[in-house]
């Protein structure tokens, strides 16, 4: 996939890209995404298959996403939190080749962990893509069945390049603290994908509490922070929040914002 070679390559080894309890420079992701490529690529992953990657956001779920891109894969990014009867019925309806998600070692879904052990198994009853997607999500399902939706490369490349285009997004050398799912389009896309393209380095929040994202913000002296209404819920029932001298935008996406938050 061209696009990620592209993306890998804009920038020096030494840019931070990732910041949690430890930071991953773009020289290192280059090198992980290589090596977990070749590990893919020996287990028979290839052009045209079709893989459903369940990782909670971590820099495995990232390196992992990358690798398989890299390779050719068209991947299904299912949210961790979804229940196993969801995932059952998401890998019926799309029938993938492989499934690859995190060990079940104990992690809380409230912390976040950089790294998670993972476990890949082949599908039997998968099927090779059909088509030139490269990644597939799926709606909440709310209304009935889940919707697929397909992104192309093509796509993809253009909703980065819009988002450069976006007055107030994070710019090279700024600190974006994503509390937005990256299972999801806007903290894959306007997240992790657009700071891989333009040089901003991604923090996380140790936790998913007011206190460790006000600490984080803090602590890096973000610029720019991506949410969800319940995140701002969480940040205003704060009495008196600390001083926040670096941030200049805050985004929340995807629900509406309750009037009183």
């Amino acid at each position: 996939m061209r696009l990620i070679e592209d993306l890998l390559g804009r920038h020096p080894d030494g840019l931070r890209y990732l910041v949690a309890d430890h930071d991953v420079t773009l020289g290192e992701l280059r090198r992980a995404v290589t090596q977990e490529a070749a590990l893919f690529a020996s287990a028979g992953v290839g052009e045209g298959s079709t893989v459903a990657l369940q990782v909670p956001p971590s820099f495995t779920q990232v390196e992992v996403l990358l690798a398989l891109w890299r390779l050719g894969a068209q991947v299904m990014l299912i949210d961790h939190r979804l229940k196993p009867a969801e995932v059952d019925a998401l890998r019926t309806l799309c029938r993938p080749q492989y499934v690859v998600r995190a060990g079940a070692a104990g992690w809380s879904r409230l912390n976040f962990r950089a790294r998670h052990e993972l476990v890949t198994e082949r599908r039997a009853e998968g099927r090779p893509a059909t088509s030139d997607h490269r990644l597939v999500q799926f709606s909440s399902g709310s209304t009935g069945l889940p919707k697929v939706i397909g992104r192309t490369e093509e796509s993809l490349a253009e909703e980065i390049a819009r988002f450069t285009q976006i007055d107030g997004m994070p710019r090279f050398g700024d600190r974006l603290l994503l509390l937005s799912s990256t299972a999801h389009s806007f903290g894959l896309l306007a997240g992790l994908l657009h700071s891989l393209a333009v040089g901003v380095t991604v923090v996380f929040a140790p936790r998913t509490s007011a206190t460790d994202i006000l600490a984080a913000a803090q602590e890096h002296q973000v610029n720019v922070l991506f949410g969800v209404p319940f995140h701002y819920e969480l940040l205003g029932s704060v009495p008196v929040p600390p001083p926040l001298p670096s941030l200049d935008v805050a985004v929340s996406g995807g629900e509406m914002m309750p009037p009183e938050v």
